[in-house]
This record gives structure tokens, C-alpha cells and sequence, in this order.
């Protein structure tokens, strides 16, 4: 019976969608939301290379490496400048 498994991943969904509400009061939208984003898909990626044995091509790579600079310089940002 997989319905514990379910129960599992509502539980880890609720309890991430909570903790993303907790951070969006300390944290700027403008910053919380394409580091949530980026990662995301960051993480997606090394989820299909490592467990799927998808092979990833240059381009991808080239837009892996776009998203974690892009996250970089919009954290690196000084709101008071």
C-alpha cells in the first residue's frame, strides 16, 4: 500500500509551502522568488543526472551555469545602493 508514501510527500509539501511562507516575511519577493525558481530548477537538473542518467548538452549546461549567476547577482545586491 503506497498511501503512505502520499501522506509523505503532502506532509513535505505542506511543511515547505509553510516554511516559504515564514521566509517571504523576512526575505524581498524580489530576491526569495528567482533564488526559489533558479534553485528549483538547478535541482530538478541534478535530480535527472543523477538518478535518471540523463545526459546533460552543452546548452544546458550553459543555462544551469546562466541561472546560478543570475541567482548569484540578485542576492549580491545591496538594497540601500
Amino acid at each position: 500500500n503506497l498511501w503512505w508514501l502520499v501522506g509523505l510527500s503532502l506532509s513535505i509539501y505542506v511543511f515547505i509551502f509553510l516554511y516559504y511562507l515564514h521566509v517571504l516575511g523576512r526575505v524581498n519577493i524580489s530576491v526569495l522568488y528567482p533564488v526559489y525558481t533558479g534553485f528549483s530548477i538547478v535541482f530538478v537538473t541534478l535530480m535527472g543526472v543523477l538518478f535518471f542518467s540523463e545526459v546533460l548538452v552543452p546548452k544546458q549546461l550553459w543555462g544551469v551555469s546562466f541561472i546560478v549567476i543570475g541567482v548569484y547577482l540578485v542576492t549580491s545586491v545591496n538594497p540601500s545602493s
